[in-house]
């Protein structure tokens, strides 16, 4: 299951929230064995985020998927959602970060699944 964060230094109404979530949703799916159905996806706005001296109209995303992905699709999904903050949002490409962490376990409903080789040895 990805799980995706998404904090924005900017005010953002619940439509626009929504509509960022249908289109994390399509983006999702260009990372192979990732899927919208699977996807949890926060979206704070208005957040007092700070950067390079002050307080910033910038965003900043935490995406975490089980297991590794292909390095291309993960630039792509990148590209992707930097270019799709920064137009929605009127954000700069440069105030936009990202970073992506890739776990070799899950835990859901109470139960743990390992990635392959892991073997549940911790």
């Amino acid at each position: 299951m990805p799980y995706l964060h998404i904090a924005i230094g900017r005010p953002v109404s619940p439509l626009a929230r929504k509509a960022l979530y249908e289109r994390c949703a399509q983006l999702i799916e260009t990372i192979p064995g990732k899927n919208q159905q699977n996807l949890m996806v926060r979206i704070e706005q208005d957040c007092d985020l700070y950067f390079r001296g002050g307080k910033a109209p910038c965003a900043f995303v935490d995406l975490r998927l089980y297991t590794p992905a292909p390095a291309e699709a993960k630039r792509a999904f990148a590209a992707a959602l930097t270019r799709e903050l920064c137009e929605r949002f009127e954000l700069e490409p440069d105030f936009v970060y990202m970073n992506m962490l890739e776990l070799d376990h899950w835990v859901s409903g109470g139960g743990i699944s390992f990635a392959p080789g892991e073997g549940g040895a911790r």
